[in-house]
């Protein structure tokens, strides 16, 4: 939820017999996060309809519900219980209970169809690794270019480089292949806004490997793994030169 927060301030939370789904565009429409939290996560999840595609939509405020988990302690259980017009948080603790309750609001979002593209270059990268980069190129400037070469660059065990331009100075960055793990590599050079980069690398916590895809023309696709089939997958659009 913290991580959702970075993105957006209110979702539909989309409840389902196997799990959470999350999915929404940031303000600026350039951002889309896609989230499915799995229901092993919980130590216990239930679900009254046996229906596989019965779901519920609960339209929170992500910013009021993070407000109330930060004031969760380690030792807490914590609670949802979904009533209707409200969703009710109880945190159960050998010294107290505290119960919160969220009033739900009327999201209006579109249905998003999200189609992964079968030709993109895979790169498998080690989350505090990429999160480091970032903070690196945001010293610089405000954009930075991916440049994947399907040769490797000067003969060496390199094919990824990443260039930033700032007004006095520049930096370009190539990458070792012993710290990635690459698959289709193919000519691409896209450009990306790196405060939304930063955004998503701050959720390096999240997994200790981040996924990316990237290819000509598609958003790039950037996403950690939340146990066997959970997912938060992060889409940002190429930026386009008028």
């Amino acid at each position: 939820v913290s991580f959702i927060n970075n993105i957006v301030e209110c979702a539909n939370f989309k409840l389902t017999k196997k799990g959470i789904k999350i999915s929404s565009l940031d303000k600026s429409h350039v951002a889309l996060i896609d989230c499915f939290i799995p229901c092993d996560f919980f130590k216990n999840y239930n679900f009254d309809d046996d229906n596989e595609n019965s779901e519920i939509v609960l339209g929170l405020n992500v910013g009021i519900l993070m407000k109330i988990l930060n004031h969760l302690n380690h030792n807490d259980d914590l609670i949802f219980n979904y009533k209707g017009d409200t969703l009710d948080i109880s945190f159960i603790n050998p010294k107290y209970q505290k119960h919160y309750n969220i009033k739900l609001m009327d999201i209006d979002s579109d249905e998003l169809s999200i189609v992964d593209c079968d030709t993109t270059t895979g790169i498998n990268i080690e989350s505090k690794y990429f999160n480091e980069i970032i903070r690196d190129l945001c010293d610089i400037g405000d954009v930075v270019k991916f440049n994947v070469y399907k040769k490797r660059i000067d003969d060496e065990n390199q094919n990824i480089e990443l260039e930033c331009f700032g007004d006095m100075t520049s930096l370009g960055m190539i990458l070792c292949n012993e710290d990635l793990t690459l698959q289709n590599l193919q000519d691409i050079s896209l450009e990306f806004s790196l405060k939304n980069l930063e955004t998503f690398s701050k959720g390096y916590n999240l997994n200790k490997y981040m996924n990316i895809e990237i290819d000509n023309n598609y958003p790039l696709k950037l996403s950690y793994k939340i146990m066997d089939t959970g997912y938060i997958n992060y889409y940002l659009a190429p930026r386009i030169e008028d």
